[in-house]
C-alpha cells in the first residue's frame, strides 16, 4: 500500500467523523482490515484469484468513501478462474493507477472494469478505466512505481510465460491486460478473510452516499454471481 492511500483514507475518515460518524467507523474498519491483511500476508508470493479480489473489493470500498457515486466498479469474473493463483497484491496497485491518472485527473472519468477469466492453459486479467487514455499527458503523472513493480514481479514469476500490455481501451479509457500460466491455487477453499470484517456480497446496503455497510461474516457464503457481479 502507498503512503499517499492511507494518507487520503484517514482524511476521509476525518472528514466523516462527525457528519456521519456510522461512515466513519466503517472506513476506519476497512482501513484495519487492510493494515491487518498487508501485514500478516507479507512473504506471500501468490493466492487465488477468489483472495486477490477480495482484498481489492476491500480497497475499492474504501475509494467509494472517498469519491461516491463517482467512482462506478464493474467485475468482470469468471467462476472458472477463481481458484487460479496470481501474484498477491498484483491488482490493487493497478486499480489505483487507473484512480489515479483517470478518476482523480479527469471529471468525467470514474468507471473502472476488472476482468478475469480462463482461456485454455491461460488466466487472462484485466483493468479498464474511461479516462482520456494512457497516452494523453496527465496532470497526476508520476515516477510510475506501481507499474514498475508489477512488470518486475511478473517477470521475477514466469519469465517468458507471461505477457503485459498497457493501451488505449476500445471505446476509450486505458487498459491493462495480464496474461499468466494457469495453476490452481495450493489452497483455494483457505480464504485469506476469513477473518476479515469485509462485506463482499454484491447487493450490500450503501450508508447514505458517503460508505459501505458491512454484514456478518456469515454472508460470504453467497454465490460468486452475487460476489463478483455487482450491479453497474
Amino acid at each position: 500500500m502507498q503512503p499517499h492511500f492511507l494518507f487520503n483514507a484517514l482524511h476521509s475518515i476525518s472528514s466523516l467523523i462527525h457528519s456521519d460518524p456510522r461512515a466513519a467507523n466503517e472506513t476506519l474498519v476497512l482501513v484495519s482490515d487492510m493494515l491487518r491483511h498487508a501485514v500478516d500476508t507479507v512473504r506471500i508470493q501468490e493466492v487465488a484469484l477468489r483472495d486477490e479480489l477480495a482484498i481489492l473489493r476491500l480497497y475499492t470500498q474504501i475509494q467509494q468513501v472517498r469519491f461516491g457515486d463517482r467512482l462506478r466498479l464493474t467485475w468482470n469474473v469468471d467462476d472458472a478462474a477463481l481458484n487460479a493463483a496470481v501474484p498477491h497484491m498484483l491488482l490493487q496497485p493497478l486499480v489505483e493507477n487507473a484512480i489515479k491518472h483517470g478518476l482523480e485527473a479527469h471529471s468525467a472519468a470514474g468507471r473502472i472494469t476488472i476482468g478475469a477469466r480462463r482461456e485454455g492453459d491461460m488466466l487472462h486479467l484485466s483493468i479498464r478505466d474511461d479516462g482520456p487514455g494512457h497516452a494523453v499527458p496527465s496532470p497526476r503523472r508520476g515516477a510510475g512505481l506501481g507499474i514498475t513493480n508489477v512488470r518486475t514481479r511478473l517477470a521475477q514469476l514466469y519469465g517468458g510465460r507471461h505477457t503485459f500490455r498497457i493501451g488505449r481501451a476500445t471505446g476509450g479509457g486505458t487498459e491493462v491486460a495480464i496474461a499468466l500460466p494457469f495453476t490452481i491455487a495450493s489452497s483455494p477453499a483457505d480464504s485469506l478473510l476469513a477473518t476479515a470484517d469485509v462485506d463482499l456480497a454484491a447487493d450490500a446496503p450503501r450508508l447514505g452516499t458517503s460508505g459501505v455497510s458491512r454484514r456478518d461474516r456469515d454472508s460470504s457464503s453467497s454465490s460468486h454471481s452475487e460476489i463478483w457481479a455487482p450491479p453497474s
